[in-house]
Formats: structure tokens, C-alpha cells, sequence
């Protein structure tokens, strides 16, 4: 092989590991990129974000206190309405249900609370999805709502939301379970006014003619400043 040609082989080699190395090193380079756009906010948008999540905040709160009066589910609002977990048989609602009612309650009142403005700014909403996960020990709310914020040659658009909170939502949802289960092997065991203490909860049976009202209460999971009250019936 003449010293010309294996010039030209030693260059092609050289030209394609470094065609390599720039392939394998684009998703890096595109994820770091993506990463540092995520975190770099201009310092006028700050308060907008922080509106927004105090926003989400405030609603979760309301759907919180909804959501433990209704048994788990908080659209419905009516001054009467409880959920029954036994009627001519045990009923208890999914976790992942009541998830998706929490969700349901805060798509359609979150975008009420932001609105369309914040002093000068313009908010123009797209479409929320909120993913509600009730763990044993909190809450965690993800949120992605693509609000575009601008005014006058200035635009950015916000996306992703986080909100958690100290609430047994899962917790609750597993001894709620355990009492009606147990009621409907023995209904006959329970006394009106009767308060007992179950894992740090306490739990008190109050009557609704002819029906059964279990209140939960959990010093553990304090919102707006109040221990977390739980209600829902049973129809022996």
C-alpha cells in the first residue's frame, strides 16, 4: 500500500470516530440543554409562578376539606351529600377513583382562581392536566399547564407545577376500608357515640336516621391549621 493511501484511510478513520463522538454526545448535550431551560426563569416571572402554584395551593386546600365532608368526593358539594361505602353490600370507592375526583375538582377550579392576567402581565392558558397520587404518608399533586405569560415584546411559557401536602389521604383510605369491612360482618357491634382509637386515629360513629356517619380524625395530618377530618356512611 502506497503512503498516499494510507494517509487518506488514517483521515476517513479519524473523520468518522469524530462523526461518532458527536452522535453519541447530541442527547447529552440536547438533555443538559433542555434541563438548564427548565431552571432558568426570568426574575419578572417569579411572582407569576408562585401565584400559580399558590393558586393550585389554595384550591387543593378547599377540595381537601370537600373531599374529607363527601367521603371522597368533592364536586359534589350539596349540604346533605355523603358517600356510602355500604349499602346492600360494601361499595368502597377505588384510591385511584377518589385520585381522579381530586383531579376533576382541581382542573375545573384551578383556572378559575389564575384568571387571565397578573398586574401586567397576560396569561393565556392551555390545557391542565393535574396527576393526584394519595400515598400513605402525603399527597402529591403534578401539574402541567402550559400558561404562556407575556407583555409587550416579552413572552415565556410556564409548564410544570408541584404541590404536596402532609395529608394520610392513603392512610385513611386503608382504615376506612378495614372498619366497613369489618361493620359488614357485625353491624350490630357498633354503638352510637362510639369513639375508639385506631393507629393514631380517632374514630367517633355519629347517626344519620337510620344510617351510620364515621368521622376520622388525624392529628398527624394537619391542614389549614385543623387536624384532617375524614366522613363517610354506612347503611346497615
Amino acid at each position: 500500500m502506497k503512503k498516499g493511501q494510507a494517509t487518506i484511510f488514517i483521515i476517513i478513520g479519524i473523520i468518522i470516530f469524530i462523526a461518532i463522538v458527536l452522535v453519541l454526545s447530541i442527547p447529552k448535550i440536547t438533555k443538559r440543554t433542555i434541563e438548564t431551560e427548565r431552571k432558568v426563569i426570568p426574575s419578572q416571572v417569579e411572582p407569576i409562578e408562585n401565584f400559580i402554584e399558590a393558586c393550585i395551593q389554595d384550591t387543593a386546600v378547599t377540595g381537601l376539606q370537600l373531599f374529607g365532608l363527601t367521603g371522597g368526593f368533592p364536586r359534589n358539594t350539596g349540604e346533605d351529600f355523603i358517600t356510602y361505602y355500604y349499602e346492600n353490600g360494601i361499595k368502597i370507592p377505588q384510591l385511584n377513583t377518589l385520585e381522579r375526583n381530586f383531579e376533576i375538582f382541581l382542573q375545573e377550579n384551578v383556572p378559575e382562581c389564575i384568571g387571565n392576567s397578573y398586574n401586567e402581565y397576560s396569561l393565556d392558558k392551555g390545557i391542565m392536566i393535574s396527576k393526584v397520587k394519595f400515598n400513605p404518608k402525603n399527597i402529591i399533586i403534578t401539574t402541567n399547564y402550559p400558561i404562556t405569560v407575556a407583555r409587550d415584546d416579552f413572552k415565556i411559557q410556564l409548564n410544570e407545577f408541584e404541590n404536596n401536602f402532609n395529608i394520610r389521604i392513603g392512610y385513611i383510605y386503608t382504615i376506612s376500608s378495614k372498619i366497613v369491612e369489618r361493620t359488614a360482618l357485625n353491624p350490630s357491634y357498633i354503638d352510637i357515640g362510639y369513639i375508639t382509637s385506631i393507629n393514631d386515629l380517632s374514630i367517633t360513629v355519629l347517626r344519620d336516621e337510620p344510617n351510620l356517619i364515621y368521622s376520622i380524625q388525624d392529628e398527624f395530618s394537619i391542614l389549614d391549621n385543623q387536624p384532617y377530618q375524614f366522613y363517610f356512611g354506612i347503611k346497615p
